[in-house]
């Protein structure tokens, strides 16, 4: 009897700590989707200021900070996975 109830205690933690981690990984998943959409964002944003027709250099600058905030997303994000 001690056996299967300590087999079905540990088979209940296995089941609930995968569970938990399933979800935190899910959490980390849309964070990171969450700082690409950002720099999406701020890219339409940029190139809506520019102007239509919009100038070449105003959109390469808006290439330029759009590059600089998915170099800065793939850095963090690479330092969650790390952590």
């Amino acid at each position: 009897m001690f056996k299967k109830t300590l087999l079905a205690a540990f088979l209940f933690l296995m089941i609930t700590g995968c569970t938990i981690n399933e979800e935190s990984e899910n959490e980390s998943d849309s964070e990171d989707i969450h700082l690409i959409v950002q720099c999406d964002e701020q890219y339409n944003e940029c190139a809506e200021k520019c102007g239509d027709p919009a100038s070449e250099i105003c959109i390469t600058q808006c290439d330029t900070a759009s590059e600089r905030c998915y170099t800065a997303s793939q850095s963090k994000i690479e330092d969650d996975i790390d952590r």
